[in-house]
């Protein structure tokens, strides 16, 4: 199965939702790659991985198993550089929503990977549409904020052009809210109205919202598994359930 976590929103903990699901099936030992689409490689440094141009190369039709895939102490991963800003010049001829897909497709045939997930540009480019091409499952990840409600609308017409065109199988499993606040009615509201959205769009919002903590931060700085590091704290509780729910 392959899970894409999108926003065209920047800062909302999609990168760190990536790694925890990564981080899970670790704990888990169940086979997962993780893909860094993202020109500004997060989750490459969050796996501890030097930046490769390995997936560039494989845009241009020079797919070499060998060096496509990085393996670290977190889990195995496809990670990312700076010329992926440049993705565009390259994925311009006919089919180019299908590279990513075309790629997964040869990494599914030789590896015996369960899950692949990938973490996409805070944009809705050409990188991101091959992740949703590619995609069985997406998960939007929003803050609890009224920026983040303010890009569903746009969010979901693209991936509704990708059911049409290129995906007809594209699922959008659910939002889920991070940095929430339970505390504040701000955060109460702006739950209740992303409930209300994703029954217009014919999705959920995760029963657990990701609430705002340091550990977050503390994980990121460590390189490490929030599972294994913080197994008892409220976060990795409200990811658990998450991650559960996801899977």
């Amino acid at each position: 199965m392959i899970i894409t976590c999108i926003n065209q929103k920047g800062g909302v903990g999609k990168t760190t939702t990536a790694d925890t699901i990564m981080s899970y099936l670790k704990t888990k030992n169940i086979p997962a790659l993780a893909v860094d689409l993202d020109p500004q490689a997060n989750l490459t440094t969050a796996f501890n991985a030097n930046m490769s141009d390995a997936i560039m190369d494989a845009f241009s039709d020079n797919l070499d198993m060998d060096s496509l895939i990085t393996h670290t102490d977190k889990g195995d991963i496809i990670t990312s550089s700076n010329r992926l800003r440049d993705a565009g010049e390259v994925l311009s001829k006919t089919g180019r929503e299908f590279k990513l897909k075309k790629i997964l497709d040869k990494v599914r045939e030789e590896k015996k990977y369960e899950y692949i997930v990938i973490d996409t540009p805070p944009s809705l480019d050409i990188l991101t549409i091959n992740a949703l091409t590619a995609t069985d499952k997406v998960v939007v990840v929003a803050q609890a904020d009224v920026y983040s409600i303010s890009g569903l609308d746009k969010l979901n017409e693209a991936i509704e052009l990708v059911r049409e065109y290129t995906n007809s199988n594209i699922k959008i499993d659910g939002i889920l809210i991070t940095r929430y606040n339970s505390r504040t009615n701000l955060s109460k509201n702006i739950l209740q109205t992303f409930e209300d959205i994703a029954k217009q769009i014919g999705t959920r919002v995760y029963s657990t919202p990701i609430r705002e903590t340091i550990k977050i931060k503390e994980v990121q700085a460590q390189q490490g598994n929030i599972f294994e590091l913080y197994p008892k704290e409220n976060v990795t509780k409200d990811y658990l359930s998450f991650v559960k729910e996801l899977l």
